[in-house]
């Protein structure tokens, strides 16, 4: 079974390709008329692992061409790095190289795109990279129908953020979070006031759909795999909260209703689509009309107890998402405690007190005892 993550159609429109977040990271080549799975390629990464992060196609863009063999290339978001395949006319796929183009550390390429002259472009977890590929394609008036923007700091750790106290918004788990929220509040803003947000004329305009990458195994009120879904756009109904249950074939069934595709499977044909979410008309809400707030200093504090904490986490697993998330969850929440008693000690003024000391003793050492745990063998 796919689990689709990105699928875009060949130009001859025989085929779907489509990136899969499953297990196995597979990029598939699928018969449209049939729906039969032609050709698969993972990365070659991990021969001896059925999990490949570094084979997460993220974003998928083909060069121009109107005939077999096309080019296609993908975001390796894991690999930092774009990969170019070839697809042939029986809908076969052939792993060309994976570095075609290397990518700076941590940038994390998730969303690729072509202009009709063969410029390649690529969206990384840095909101300006994003915004110039988006203005050159807004003015070569090569903007594609879909776009998938992945912000990876939200998994916290290592490939996904730089665990670095030097580095503004990489001192805790909660810093890490919240650099992410920004770099996606900052593309927000930019979209809402670019020219394809809404046209008056035509009376269209862009559907934003955000959601986490998972729960991440962080406990809030309800369930530890309770996640949550966004919707921005002009005919978004303005601070509307639904009651519906969705999951996240929810979100991949809404786009292909609004890009007019079929169902890729089951998942998505049987999901509950977000269409309690819009309105028939438009909603008047503009950039002017939101309090922004995106502060370069970010206003959660970690504490020195928090970050001693926090820094256990180069001991675990986070070599790609998902891989130890059960303990990166445990040892974020234990962080946050510590900051918390920082907080309140230093309110009432106990912080040099024995008492508060062995607290947080106490929860480090829980920190010390959790990384020197094994690893789930079966994580999320």
């Amino acid at each position: 079974m796919l689990v689709q993550m990105n699928m875009i159609k060949s130009p001859d429109g025989k085929y779907g390709l489509i990136s899969d977040m499953g297990f196995n990271q597979w990029l598939s080549s699928v018969d449209l008329s049939t729906g039969a799975v032609i050709s698969q390629v993972d990365s070659g990464q991990q021969p001896n692992d059925n999990y490949s992060p570094y084979g997460l196609y993220c974003g998928l863009a083909l060069a121009p061409g109107n005939s077999a063999p096309y080019t296609l290339y993908a975001g390796m978001g894991e690999n930092q790095t774009i990969a170019r395949l070839s697809l042939d006319q029986n809908g076969t796929l052939t792993l060309i190289d994976t570095n075609h183009y290397a990518i700076t550390a941590h940038d994390f390429p998730s969303g690729v795109a072509t202009d009709t002259k063969g410029n390649l472009y690529v969206a990384n977890n840095d909101p300006d990279t994003f915004i110039a590929d988006f203005d050159r394609m807004v003015a070569n008036n090569t903007l594609p129908q879909f776009i998938y923007l992945y912000v990876p700091n939200e998994h916290t750790g290592s490939r996904q953020a730089p665990n670095d106290s030097s580095v503004l918004g990489a001192a805790s788990n909660v810093q890490q979070v919240a650099d992410g929220d920004v770099a996606v509040g900052e593309v927000v803003k930019y979209i809402m006031e670019s020219p394809v947000y809404y046209d008056k004329d035509t009376n269209t305009g862009v559907a934003i759909l955000q959601t986490r990458d998972d729960a991440q195994s962080t406990l809030d009120h309800i369930h530890p795999h309770r996640n949550s879904v966004v919707v921005m756009g002009p005919f978004a109904k303005p601070g509307y909260y639904s009651t519906r249950h969705y999951n996240s074939a929810s979100i991949v069934k809404t786009e292909e209703l609004l890009l007019g595709l079929p169902p890729n499977n089951l998942g998505d044909l049987m999901a509950t689509d977000l269409r309690d979410f819009f309105q028939p008309t438009y909603n008047g809400i503009t950039s002017a009309d939101i309090k922004w707030d995106f502060e370069t200093g970010l206003k959660y504090k970690t504490s020195t107890e928090g970050k001693k904490i926090w820094s256990l986490v180069n001991k675990l697993d986070t070599s790609a998402p998902d891989r130890d998330s059960h303990r990166l969850g445990q040892l974020g929440r234990l962080s946050m405690a510590a900051d918390d008693l920082h907080n309140e000690a230093a309110k009432d003024k106990k912080v040099n007190t024995a008492q508060y000391k062995k607290e947080q003793a106490k929860l480090y050492q829980g920190a010390v005892k959790l990384v020197n745990t094994g690893a789930p063998k079966d994580n999320d």
